[in-house]
C-alpha cells in the first residue's frame, strides 16, 4: 500500500512539473543566403571633417552592403533614405546624392551623400550628435517561383559624433579628417584610366605610323622600279611565257611560230635588263599584231592584254654586261638565231630551230631561279 502510494506521487510531481515547462528560447539565426550565412545589411556611416564649425557644410556619407541570391535576397527600404526625406536634425541636409549601386558576388553595395550643416547659438564647443539613422528591411525568399516577404526589421546605425568649433570628445583616439572618397569618384577615375589608356595607344601609334611612312615610300619605290610596266609581276609574266612555248609546235617552223618566240624572246630580254613592257587591252577576238603576245588578266572579270617589247638584238648585246656573261651569252645567240630567221634570207636557219627551241625554254628557267 506505502509503495502503491509513493509511485503515485512521484507520477503526479511529473505531470505537474511537465505541464508548467516552457520550451527554450532559440537564438535567431543569421538568415541564409545560397550556401552560407551571411550578415544581411551592414551599413557604414562617416564624414569628411574631424571637427565643424557652425554654418560649415560638411559631407556625411552612407554606404550599405546588402546580400542577394537567385533565391533570396534583402530589400531595404531606401526611401527613407533620399536627401529630399532623410531626417538628421539638429543638422540641415542641403544637398545629396544616391549614387549608381555597385554588384560584387552576392552583394550589392548602395550609397548615399549628403551636405549637412549645422546653425543654431546653442552648439559653440559642443559634441553634436548625427541622429543614428534607422534602416527598415525585409528579406525576400523565392520558393517555387512565388515571391514571400519575411517580417520587416530595422538595422540601426551607431551615433556619430561630429565636434564643433574644433572641441575634441572625450572617447575620440585620433583627430585626422576622413577622406571624401564615393562611388562616384570611383567611376571618375575608370573613365579616366579609360581615357588615359586610349590616349596613351593613339601617343603610341603616331611615331609608328611616323617611321613607317619613310618604310612604305622606300618600298613603293623599289616596286616602281621592279614593275616591268604590265598587270603582271615578273614571275607571272614568266610562268605564262613557259605556258606559251610548251604550246608552240617543234615542227613546220613558219613565219608565226617564229615570230611568236622572238615575241617570247624580247620579252624575256626585258625582264632580264628591267626595261620597260608595252602592255595594251583588247577585244577577246582581237589576235593582236606582229610582235605581239596574247595574254588573259584576271579570273572573275577576265580581260585580253597584248603584251609586246621594243628590245632588238643590238640593243640587248649593248647591255649584257649587267648581267651574268654565261647566260647572257647564250641568250644572245639564241635572240639573233630567232632575228635571222624571221626577218634575213638564209633559210638553212630554219632547220637549226628545233634545237634551240631547248636552249630557249633552259634559259627560262635560269632566268627563273
Amino acid at each position: 500500500m506505502f509503495r502503491s502510494g509513493s509511485i503515485l506521487i512521484t507520477w503526479l510531481f511529473v505531470i505537474i512539473f511537465a505541464g508548467n515547462s516552457q520550451p527554450s528560447a532559440q537564438k535567431p539565426s543569421t538568415p541564409v543566403l545560397g550556401e552560407r550565412e551571411v550578415d544581411p545589411i551592414q551599413c557604414w556611416l562617416k564624414s569628411d571633417k574631424s571637427y565643424i564649425r557652425i554654418g560649415e557644410i560638411f559631407m556625411l556619407t552612407l554606404t550599405c552592403q546588402v546580400a542577394e541570391t537567385e533565391y533570396e535576397k534583402v530589400v531595404p527600404s531606401e526611401s527613407m533614405l533620399e536627401p529630399a526625406v532623410v531626417a538628421l536634425s539638429p543638422y540641415e541636409v542641403v544637398e545629396g546624392w544616391h549614387h549608381p549601386d555597385i554588384r560584387n558576388g552576392t552583394f550589392r553595395l548602395f550609397q548615399y551623400q549628403y551636405k549637412l550643416r549645422l546653425a543654431g547659438e546653442d552648439f559653440f564647443g559642443k559634441e553634436i550628435p548625427v541622429p543614428p539613422l534607422e534602416i527598415k528591411y525585409q528579406i525576400e525568399r523565392k520558393i517555387n517561383k512565388e515571391n514571400f516577404d519575411s517580417r520587416e526589421k530595422v538595422y540601426q546605425l551607431p551615433v556619430l559624433q561630429i565636434k564643433v568649433a574644433s572641441i575634441v570628445p572625450k572617447n575620440a583616439k585620433d583627430i585626422i579628417d576622413v577622406g571624401n572618397e564615393s562611388f562616384a569618384d570611383i567611376k571618375t577615375r575608370r573613365n579616366r584610366a579609360y581615357v588615359a589608356f586610349v590616349l596613351a595607344g593613339v601617343l603610341f601609334l603616331i611615331p609608328l605610323i611616323a617611321l613607317s611612312m619613310p618604310l612604305v615610300r622606300s618600298i613603293s619605290r623599289v616596286r616602281k622600279a621592279r614593275s616591268n610596266g604590265t598587270g603582271f609581276s615578273n614571275a607571272a609574266l614568266l610562268r605564262r611565257i613557259k605556258r606559251e612555248l610548251c604550246n608552240i609546235s617543234s615542227t613546220g617552223w613558219g613565219n608565226e611560230q617564229v615570230g611568236k618566240v622572238l615575241t617570247i624572246l624580247r620579252i624575256m630580254g626585258a625582264i632580264a635588263l628591267s626595261r620597260q613592257i608595252n602592255q595594251l587591252s583588247t577585244r577577246f577576238e582581237s589576235r593582236g599584231l606582229e610582235g605581239q603576245l596574247k595574254l588573259q588578266k584576271g579570273f572573275f572579270k577576265p580581260e585580253k592584254v597584248l603584251i609586246s617589247s621594243s628590245l632588238t638584238p643590238e640593243i640587248f648585246d649593248s647591255q649584257k654586261h649587267l648581267l651574268n656573261n654565261g647566260w647572257a651569252d647564250s641568250f644572245s645567240s639564241v635572240f639573233h638565231t630567232f632575228n635571222d630567221a624571221r626577218y634575213g634570207d638564209d633559210g638553212s636557219i630554219i632547220s637549226s630551230l628545233d634545237a634551240t627551241i631547248y636552249v630557249v625554254k633552259d634559259l627560262l628557267k635560269q632566268i627563273k631561279r
